[in-house]
């Protein structure tokens, strides 16, 4: 699902898609890189994608690289199919989540605690049929 929402996410903000080994999955007309992520029941996670996973481990100093090379992310609720929300977020938004310990381990949350976090985070929401 991932892969069908970057493309949707390029299409319509005007943003070029990356391929696998370039380390972000977006650049927009600043050069600004941004990672997508899905939303699903299990939730949501905000480290490099080696980093989350059965078998793989966290990597902190990995992440707080990773953090500082993007400007944001963009998280889509998939759980709400055909209906897809999806929020762009800024690098300092889930910088601040961290820093005030919000993110779980690994920096993964759960749907409900993200769902919880961006109600109370001003951010744009934007929404698509997929």
């Amino acid at each position: 699902m991932a892969w069908l929402l970057e493309e949707l996410i390029a299409d319509q903000h005007g943003l070029e898609r990356m391929g696998e080994c370039e380390g972000y999955d977006l650049k927009d007309k600043a050069g600004g890189h941004w990672e997508v992520r899905c939303c699903t029941r299990g939730g949501v996670y905000f480290c490099s994608s080696g980093d989350a996973g059965k078998g793989r481990k966290f990597d902190i100093l990995g992440y707080l690289a990773k953090q500082k090379s993007l400007a944001g992310w963009i998280v889509a609720d998939i759980e709400t199919f055909p209906r897809v929300p999806y929020w762009v977020i800024p690098r300092v938004v889930v910088e601040t989540w961290h820093g005030q310990h919000k993110l779980g381990a690994g920096t993964k949350v759960s749907r409900a605690k993200f769902i919880d976090l961006i109600r109370n985070t001003l951010v744009s929401k934007v929404q698509f049929a997929a």
